[in-house]
């Protein structure tokens, strides 16, 4: 006997539009977030983003070196917004 499992292709393509979305997003803060730490002459050379449970993992290598952070970042104050955190590794100013 064969089984057949029903499939929402509506919510599985919701679902990837939201991921798309939000990663998106995350490398828009992220570009924004190099240009803050680094100089407005930087440029974001590679990035990339990893699904780490609802959040985002966002890391990139730019021409000053390299910075990473959580996409969103969660704030135990309802009233504060939720933002970005961002860290950067390796930051040699004089490249």
């Amino acid at each position: 006997m064969t089984h057949v499992e029903p499939v929402d292709i509506v919510a599985m393509d919701d679902a990837r539009e939201r991921r798309t979305n939000m990663a998106l997003n995350a490398n828009e803060w992220l570009s924004t977030a190099a240009q803050a730490t680094f100089g407005t002459d930087t440029e974001v050379i590679s990035s990339s983003v990893k699904a780490v449970g609802d959040k985002q993992r966002v890391s990139a290598e730019t021409n000053r070196g390299s910075i990473a952070g959580w996409w969103p970042e969660s704030t135990s104050n309802p009233r504060r917004p939720k933002t970005m955190s961002a860290f950067h590794l390796g930051v040699d100013l004089a490249r």
